[in-house]
């Protein structure tokens, strides 16, 4: 048998002719009829929505429609897990309608899905900040109080750049960005502009000198409160740019009697703290708060009053409180933050018992109208169905438009086509948010827009869409004699057959036992991303980094997969999925200062690794998947085989995309705002490593490594009955 690690030898000459045929095996495309390209196009089109919306979406579901981090793993965890429910079913709905009815259906309910999306998220608050926005409107009417005939700013950028600005007459936030990238001595050197998250100003320096040491923004001794009041006093001013404070759409001015929809507190006027060194205090009198300004610095003062160790913020969204424990020392074991109480409940804030484990409070949604909220995830939930149909139809399509000489290419082509689909969702991450400064939800927009495309693709090119068959195929069809009937058996009875078979079970243990490898797919989705923005900065290429794995597939795509046939299939399997459980040690490597680079340089360079080495073992085991399953199930079953194997990654997925909010709060959770964030922190020396996402990573690593071994060691009992094993046999006899 040959090993995995030992491939038999090959010539370089034999290599470049593999890469060769795959190129020239499209050449049989050319008998395909323009159905097929244009499901092709639909395909990409739909690619780049979905990457770009779904790799984002956990990201986008907090920090625009402000779900906690825990929220967004259910909401996504509804989606995920319902789609692949729907999946069981789709086909039949997929027959029924026929394929041009059914894909028109699947994508104007997507395009209906995208576009409620989006009228939602305008539906409520957060209002952003524009160049257009009214000063007059800032601070609940009070506007900026800009003193005339006197400077207002003094800012400070590299080199010892010193400048003031005069803001007096400033209408917009437009005129406040100008005064300042206009203002006498600047010459260029500071560059104003509005945030991402379009809530707060960015200042960015230009230059980068010797003397780099970050931006600093005081008011002036006739107006020493106007840093403050623009957000810029007291905000970040390490390396790269200065991000200020929140100056609209938060709490601070909401009436506390206006909170959860009218109804306030509930009744409530107290809450109970117990912060993380075991102190206890409670805090009464919040009933008696007219703003939220005057509830929260009301806890936060009485919280020190009784020497609660405690930080009182408005959180990231901006729609509810958050409470945190004071930063502990390296080491440290706290017990976490336990807060409840009669009020805490409304507050959004409650949390007890088995939950009271993590350092901060990112406290619920006390302002939004909830109707939006449920608005936006019943149209997550609904794009489930359409999303299935959708899949089932490109399947059949890829069938039906072409011939069985040509099918493998035209498989073969359409998962090409699907991964520059999602290197282009991707990139498109980053044009929208760091380019365009577009918000995320954006994304959907952008789905709407190739949904319109896809629909008009459908009408314009897939019109015939009988099984296309070359004309030998005909001649052979015509003249074959009439089929024997066989006894159909009823699903049911398939299903009872293959419950019965050692094969099955076999089989369904290593797909469990492989859980861990697929959930490294997941995560990308659902935990990678909120860790780029939270370690390296809202400056992320979170695109980018996105992108990199399928560009990488397209690659191997050409020059892997040719060269990797001739290697045993259920050796390739397992290395290849050894290979993926080892990817994801590499960014569970802690940062250490002592390598010179920054940790934003540190991140980048180990997700590299990371998604190169994740891609190699993808490219070894994922074909090698399917193969196993023909190799193993009897014939005629493949299809049943393949759907009851679902039922366990369906719970996968399940638990996978709850619990990883969870995961994120505890070790990778959001700052408040103003505060550092995980990067920062790690960098300074203030995290430990049992505390950080390095650990989260390790856990999740060891959880994929460990199915493995255990595949690699079962290898005799889970490949009893393999055709490709009886092959191997006679291959070495």
């Amino acid at each position: 048998m040959t090993d995995v690690c030992e491939p038999a030898p090959a010539s370089n000459d034999e290599n470049v002719s593999a890469v060769k045929k795959y190129f020239q095996d499209f050449k049989v495309l050319k008998e395909t009829k323009r159905e097929y390209w244009g499901l092709q196009l639909v395909n990409i089109l739909d690619c780049l929505a979905y990457f770009a919306m779904f790799n984002i979406a956990t990201v986008t579901l907090s920090q625009d429609f402000g779900f906690s981090d825990e929220m967004a793993g259910w909401i996504y965890a509804l989606f995920s897990g319902l789609t692949t429910i729907f999946l069981f079913f789709s086909g039949v709905f997929t027959d029924w309608l026929g394929i041009k009815k059914a894909l028109i259906v699947a994508m104007l309910g997507l395009v209906l899905c995208r576009a409620g999306v989006v009228v939602a998220e305008q539906l409520d608050e957060p209002i952003r900040l524009n160049e257009t926005h009214a000063v007059a409107e800032l601070f609940d009417g009070r506007g900026l109080g800009a003193i005339e005939g006197s400077n207002d700013l003094i800012i400070t950028g590299h080199n010892d750049v010193t400048f003031e600005v005069d803001l007096y007459g400033a209408a917009t936030i437009g005129d406040v960005l100008q005064r300042i990238d206009s203002a006498s001595g600047n010459d260029g050197a500071i560059r104003a502009s509005i945030a991402p998250g379009w809530v707060s100003l960015r200042l960015e320096d230009t230059i980068q000198g010797d003397s780099y040491g970050g931006i600093k923004v005081t008011g002036t001794a006739s107006n020493p409160d106007m840093a403050k009041r623009l957000g810029l006093q007291d905000a970040q001013d390490g390396d790269g740019p200065l991000d200020g404070k929140r100056l609209v759409s938060d709490l601070n001015g909401v009436l506390v009697a206006k909170l959860n929809q009218g109804d306030g507190l509930s009744g409530g006027d107290s809450i109970h703290i117990t912060d993380g060194w075991g102190n206890e205090g409670t805090i009464s009198g919040l009933s008696k708060m007219v703003y939220v300004s005057d509830l929260r610095q009301h806890i936060e003062d009485s919280a020190k009053s009784a020497g609660l160790k405690v930080n009182v913020n408005l959180n990231v969204p901006g729609n509810g409180l958050m409470i945190s424990n004071h930063a502990k020392q390296l080491g440290e074991e706290l017990s976490g933050l336990s807060i409840d109480g009669d009020a805490a409940d409304a507050l959004g804030i409650l949390r007890t018992g088995d939950d009271a484990t993590n350092d901060l409070v990112a406290g619920e949604n006390i302002k939004e109208n909830k109707f939006r909220s449920w608005l936006v995830i019943g149209l997550l939930a609904l794009m489930a169905p359409f999303m299935a149909m959708l899949q089932t139809v490109f399947q059949a399509g890829n069938k039906r438009f072409t011939t069985k000489r040509s099918r493998g290419a035209g498989f073969n082509l359409w998962y090409l086509f699907m991964n520059v689909g999602a290197a282009g969702g991707g990139f498109l991450i980053d044009i929208l948010y760091i380019k365009m400064d577009l918000p995320l939800y954006h994304v959907f927009t952008f789905g709407l827009v190739t949904g319109i495309l896809s629909l008009v693709s459908i009408m314009l090119f897939i019109r015939n869409t009988d099984q296309l068959l070359t004309p030998e195929e005909e001649a052979e069809l015509a003249a074959a004699p009439p089929a024997e009937e066989k006894e159909k058996l009823s699903p049911f009875q398939i299903a009872k057959a293959v419950l019965s078979e050692k094969a099955f079970w076999r089989f369904t243990t290593l797909i469990t036992l492989l859980l861990g490898v697929r959930a490294v797919f997941l995560y990308l989705g659902l935990l990678f991303p909120k860790f780029w923005y939270r370690v390296i900065g809202p400056e992320a290429k979170v695109g980018l980094m996105q992108a990199f794995n399928p560009v990488l597939v397209i690659i191997g795509l050409i020059v892997v997969i040719p060269l990797l046939q001739k290697f045993n299939v259920y050796k390739m399997l397992v290395f290849g999925a050894l290979i993926t459980s080892i990817s994801m040690f590499i960014p569970a490597i802690p940062f250490t200062a002592s390598l010179g680079l920054s940790i934003s340089d540190f991140t980048y360079i180990t997700t590299g690794l990371f998604l190169l080495v994740l891609t190699v073992g993808e490219l070894i085991w994922s074909p090698r998947l399917s193969e196993y399953t023909a190799a193993i199930a009897p014939e005629g079953q493949e299809g049943t085989y393949l759907g009851l194997t679902m039922v366990p990654y369906f719970l996968a997925k399940l638990i996978i995309s709850a619990y990883s909010g969870t995961l994120l709060a505890r070790y990778c959770a959001e700052s408040a705002p103003g505060e550092p964030n995980v990067g920062e922190r790690i960098a300074a020396g203030n995290v430990a490593f049992t505390d950080s996402p390095y650990f989260m990573w390790a856990i999740l690593g060891t959880v994929a490594l460990v199915g493995t071994l255990a595949a690699i060691f079962g290898k005799s009992w889970f490949t009893q009955g393999a055709s490709f094993d009886k092959e191997d046999e006679a291959q070495t006899a």
